[in-house]
């Protein structure tokens, strides 16, 4: 599962908290609050807030549940081989050129570098049935 996908709902979980506390926030702030409205305030923030944390519970220990049997925290480390390397073109700054005035920067130079960096294969087993899965890990770029 992407960055994206995994955080992305995470985060707008937090914002749409935010906004809904901001609005209740602003109803106190504009009437008389009462015990029973505080109350129900501060029930409603923590609602949101073991929700948030469940969420991150469950993207957190998504990555250990085992395919086959659907048992949580089920997938162990196995060996990690050498996959190979992965190669790519990245764009490094070669230099600048600075006003004679100011000594300010005015333009920067790039050119692409062949890179290449270190693929491994992380396998996983199931603690339970036996499943076995694997997952990519990759190294830093470096200049090849």
């Amino acid at each position: 599962m992407g960055f994206f996908k995994k955080w992305g709902s995470v985060i707008l979980l937090l914002l749409a908290a935010g906004s809904i506390a901001g609005i209740f926030v602003s109803d106190l702030q504009n009437t008389q609050t009462s015990a029973i409205g505080v109350f129900l305030v501060i029930a409603f923030l923590s609602l949101i807030a073991l929700l948030a944390l469940g969420g991150v519970f469950l993207m957190y220990a998504w990555n250990y549940r085992c395919k086959s049997c659907k048992k949580w925290f089920a997938m162990k480390k196995g060996t990690t081989e050498f996959a190979g390397t992965q190669n790519a073109k990245l764009e490094v700054e070669t230099g600048v050129t600075r006003s004679e005035y100011d000594g300010k920067v005015t333009q920067r130079h790039f050119s692409k570098v062949d890179h290449t960096r270190d693929v491994y294969k992380i396998n996983y087993i199931c603690k339970y049935c036996g499943n076995k899965d694997f997952d990519s890990k990759f190294g830093k770029f470096r200049m090849s």
